[in-house]
């Protein structure tokens, strides 16, 4: 699609933007955000976030601090994490708009901005904002869609009221928007795209000295699991562990295993589930690291109610020519064609057999590699999002100013 030319002057909130990688989705913005720039168009940040941030940002930002509100129960954040389970629960989401509309309201007044962006939803409140925008268009991303709860669907249709645009990451996920009785012309469906220099496949020797920097002998096929990815649960980890059990039962000697935990989820406990082959770690270093040697990627999410994105970390990793075996929630067949470049399985003995079945020919597993590749390259480039988003806010620029 080709872009429009005129600059425009955006704003875009969403919970901590920072100014270095470290979490998919964030990471996702933080390249638009400088390709934006690049392109000539003017960007305001408002990142809410709890946490000091002592780097420098190179693109204008505001840190806006949220409301933190501690809930009792279990919690998948480790202790020195807790900070962020107190600011993704929509009761702190919730009071955080009123520090957010403080704050946009004086970049409103100073920058006067064609369109105002979302990539956070901040709950079923967020109509309250509009009195604060003084008529510019507002958009919002819709990552995902979690289905079960009764009060789910309301209160995700409430929280979208105020938006002049919905921005789905997914046909699936547009779907089930477009089902909660939101207007079509109102849902443009954009996906996640990554830089497709960055993300490529190593050459032979790279994989190689990466495979030689983990231990890894010849022959041994390398899986990587990633998580917690959003809308990931300690049932699909273990419905992974099942299938990594299974593959080691038949071939103990060929096969390592990696279970890459966020550091924010990372608990000594999950060293319980290390075998001979089977290697649980809780660092963004040893994940990149992995992530370099890895022939296939394992990753089921078994509630089949929700709808994938799909995860941003699928993208990046079939960027780099690796597979993926998944479930068949609805939109992972917008990544995945079973048999080609990844699979589709409902079971963990599905899975492991599966797995066993594709590394079992280098022909095979080398046409999913270029499969998968191929798919990133058809679909998820950075490129066409961000052309994508300018076209729309244009759009919406275009309609604010003539109403």
């Amino acid at each position: 699609m080709t872009e429009t030319n005129a600059a425009l002057r955006i704003i875009i909130i969403g919970s901590r933007i920072l100014p270095y990688r470290h979490a998919v989705d964030k990471n996702f913005w933080l390249e638009v955000i400088q390709e934006l720039e690049a392109r000539g168009h003017q960007v305001q940040v408002l990142s809410v976030t709890l946490e000091p941030v002592s780097e420098p940002t190179p693109y204008r930002c505001e840190y806006v601090r949220p409301v933190p509100v501690r809930l009792g129960g279990g919690s998948r954040f480790n202790e020195q994490y807790q900070y962020l389970r107190t600011t993704i629960n929509y009761y702190s989401k919730t009071f955080s708009l009123v520090p957010i509309a403080r704050s946009l309201r004086h970049h409103i007044q100073n920058e006067r901005p064609d369109v105002i962006h979302f990539s956070s939803n901040y709950g079923p409140f967020m109509a309250s904002l509009k009195p604060f925008v003084r008529g510019v268009p507002l958009s919002i991303s819709a990552n995902s869609y979690n289905g079960g709860s009764i009060l789910y669907n309301p209160a995700l249709m409430s929280s979208f009221l105020g938006f002049d645009a919905i921005v789905p990451f997914s046909d699936a996920c547009a779907r089930q928007v477009r089902g909660l009785g939101i207007p079509a012309h109102r849902v443009r469906t954009i996906r996640w795209g990554v830089d497709l220099d960055r993300f490529q496949p190593l050459s032979d020797a790279a994989r190689e000295k990466a495979r030689g920097d983990l231990g890894i002998q010849p022959g041994e096929k390398v899986v990587l699991w990633a998580g917690f990815l959003t809308q990931m649960t300690l049932e699909d980890f273990e419905f992974s562990i099942r299938a990594a059990e299974l593959v080691l039962r038949e071939a103990p000697r060929g096969w390592r295993f990696f279970f890459c935990l966020k550091p924010e989820h990372f608990d000594s406990r999950f060293r319980r589930f290390e075998k001979p082959g089977l290697t649980v770690v809780g660092t963004s270093d040893m994940f990149l690291r992995v992530q370099r040697a890895a022939d296939v990627m394992l990753s089921p999410m078994t509630n089949l109610r929700s709808t994938a994105a799909p995860p941003l970390t699928w993208v990046e990793c079939m960027a780099f020519g690796i597979p993926l075996v998944t479930t068949p929630l609805p939109g992972a067949d917008e990544i995945v064609t079973d048999g080609r470049n990844g699979f589709l399985v409902r079971t963990p003995e599905e899975a492991a057999q599966r797995l066993m079945d594709a590394c079992r020919s280098p022909e095979r597993l080398a046409d999913a590699r270029r499969e998968a590749r191929r798919r990133i390259e058809e679909r998820f480039a950075l490129s066409v999002s961000v052309t994508d988003y300018i076209n729309l806010w244009t759009s919406l620029a275009a309609r604010g100013r003539s109403s």
